[in-house]
């Protein structure tokens, strides 16, 4: 799978389940006009793996990120209680 992320563009390669090669291309933004094989198995399978895998180094990198911590707080949902991180 790659991305093209200036022009928003999936280009994704593999094969089918008899084993013939599969390519599409295709604008995220218009996802809409795709068959339903790309609407609901291939762009869910999308992952940004460049930001997932250097998570850990976009937030040491982010200077502008503040955190605070409240303590304990209410769950919103449900009952219990968290620490909250803001």
């Amino acid at each position: 799978m790659g991305v093209e992320p200036k022009a928003n563009q999936v280009t994704f390669t593999s094969t089918d389940k008899d084993g013939k090669p599969v390519k599409v291309t295709y604008k995220r933004t218009e996802l809409s006009s795709q068959p339903d094989s790309v609407k609901n198995q291939v762009d869910p399978a999308f992952i940004n793996d460049n930001y997932w895998f250097l998570l850990p180094l976009h937030i040491y990198w982010d200077t502008s990120a503040a955190v605070t911590d409240e303590g304990m707080q209410r769950l919103p949902i449900g009952t219990g209680s968290a620490d909250k991180m803001w």
